[in-house]
């Protein structure tokens, strides 16, 4: 029987959908081609090798096959490493500026709403040095901003060394800096302050604890530094950045500056900028300098600087206007339903929110908290759902949920509540280093797998009692979540293992952090100061 249906990410576009977007490709390629720039267009599918180096999301990979020759190939999930494999084997006259249309794929995770087909119309400019490259750049996103997007686009800037400097300023090795910046570019809070605290007692520790909200209006970075000291490198960088700001600001363009997320690719190498509209949470264009790029594929380092649009987020914005923009002026909070909410809200009220309509919410799931709060009401698993695809600005879940999960937010605040613990827990007598294949029974598989590693084991999904499986022979242990111990003790179950501890997390999508900045940190840092004092 022929399968009816498209696979998972896909979508078919028809009508004025179709149309539009026909238009927006055309009024890009049309931009470029008046601006002198030459077309190129490349093949769909590639050897793998060729993306050697090239970052995929979390959770992404390439879609991937053997090729008549038995090397492996791959249809492209980029479209600037085609271009250098071609101008590494051919002789074309560099500097040259080139423009592109065309379909790239990344295969997500499945049933979270994601695309894995996106249209990217861009330009490479090949052989050129110096600002004159990303000032084009700019210059193209503008034109494109007053013409499309009635001046509503924010520009974001950043440079790809600026944590390099203060890495190496800080004396870290490679692992020790792999780390950090890890922890700092997925804002993933608890485990960077952990971090940092090794660093007390250096000069750099008054920037390493405002580092992750070093981004937002030349204004806002300025008061996060106004008491710190950076290292050389770093202020240049930095000082660099405010000129650009400045000279971009003074061409009516909106900008922001970022030096605290990772650059899109690993391979930039200088200035990095990407464009976003309020209440979309998804980036429209994005680009940068890559001047090593085409050293990987004939040993010759040339200067470059690209960027591309996402065609289907402008077509989304363009067609939707303003009705797509969800945000209505609050911040909207997804909420896990049951004990996480009981143990929230008088965390929310000591920040002088008034939750008496969520205490007596009834059988509402969106509840508007005054003015400027709305919570939503969602199972655990849901609320990372609605944060990826940028539904809510926040969420309140447990980390439990976050570690089985491939979480794309950004985790900023334990809200010490819901404590709890990762067990192995079994019937007397158990061996966990047994030789045979152990039968495991959990509700988070994930998490199973990650702690016996390499050990060999069949995993059992539960969505129950998982305490039953030992009991009635259907495992020989269990990964579960215990508080207390009760439940197991009064099972004649003993804990053969501890793993990781257990809280409620507050996370944020990584846009509309950036687009309700000022007003998030203030809520972290009440929650924090509420925290504190219990």
């Amino acid at each position: 029987m022929v399968q009816k249906q498209l696979p998972t990410g896909f979508r078919d576009d028809i009508g004025a959908v179709a149309e539009r977007k026909d238009d927006v490709s055309q009024y890009l390629l049309s931009l470029c081609r008046n601006r002198q720039y030459t077309k190129i267009s490349t093949p769909l599918v590639e050897y793998k090798d060729v993306f050697n180096g090239y970052t995929l999301g979390r959770g992404q990979h390439m879609y991937e096959f053997f090729g008549s020759s038995d090397a492996s190939v791959v249809i492209r999930p980029d479209l600037t490493m085609p271009i250098g494999r071609f101008l590494a084997t051919t002789n074309i006259e560099l500097p040259r500026k080139f423009y592109y249309l065309g379909d790239v794929l990344m295969k997500n995770k499945q049933h979270r709403g994601d695309i894995n087909q996106v249209t990217q119309g861009g330009i490479e400019m090949v052989g050129y040095e110096g600002i004159d490259a990303e000032l084009e750049c700019f210059a193209i996103i503008k034109e494109v901003n007053e013409s499309q997007l009635n001046n509503t686009l924010l520009l974001e800037i950043g440079d790809a060394r600026f944590s390099r400097a203060i890495t190496d300023a800080l004396g870290l090795t490679d692992g020790e800096r792999t780390d950090l910046l890890d922890a700092l570019f997925t804002k993933y809070l608890p485990r960077y302050n952990e971090l940092i605290s090794e660093f007390k007692n250096n000069a750099l520790y008054p920037f390493l604890m405002i580092w992750p909200r070093l981004f937002g209006t030349v204004n806002d970075i300025k008061n996060e530094l106004s008491q710190v000291i950076l290292p050389a490198g770093a202020q240049r960088i930095l000082d660099s950045l405010m000129d650009l700001a400045g000279q971009i600001e003074a061409t009516g363009q909106q900008v922001r500056i970022d030096v605290s997320t990772e650059p899109l690719q690993s391979y930039y190498t200088g200035l990095t900028f990407r464009g976003y509209v309020d209440g979309v949470s998804q980036y429209i264009v994005s680009g940068g300098r890559y001047d090593g790029l085409l050293s990987g594929f004939d040993g010759t380092p040339m200067p470059s600087v690209g960027m591309a649009f996402n065609i289907d987020v402008l077509t989304d914005v363009l067609m939707q206007g303003e009705s797509n923009i969800q945000d209505n002026g609050k911040l909207r909070i997804a909420l896990t339903k049951g004990r996480v909410e009981k143990d929230f809200i008088p965390l929310l009220e000591s920040c002088g929110i008034d939750c008496e309509p969520l205490r007596n919410k009834a059988r509402k799931l969106i509840i508007p908290l005054g003015d400027s709060v709305e919570v939503i009401l969602a199972k655990g698993p849901d609320v990372t759902t609605y944060l990826n695809n940028g539904v809510v600005d926040l969420g309140i879940v447990g980390s439990d949920v976050l570690d089985e999960q491939d979480n794309t937010s950004y985790e900023m605040l334990d809200l010490k509540t819901g404590q709890c613990q990762f067990i192995l827990a079994s019937l007397e007598g158990y061996n966990p280093k047994e030789g045979r294949r152990q039968r495991i029974g959990t509700k988070y598989p994930t998490i199973t797998k990650q702690y016996f590693g390499s050990q060999d084991v069949e995993i059992i999904k539960i969505e129950g009692s998982v305490e039953l499986a030992p009991l009635v022979g259907l495992a020989d242990a269990i990964v579960d979540i215990t508080e207390t111990g009760t439940t197991l003790r009064e099972n004649n179950l003993k804990i053969y293992d501890w793993l990781q501890p257990i809280s409620t997390r507050l996370v944020a999508n990584p846009l509309a952090l950036k687009q309700k900045r000022n007003t998030i940190f203030a809520l972290i840092d009440q929650l924090q100061s509420a925290i504190d004092k219990k």
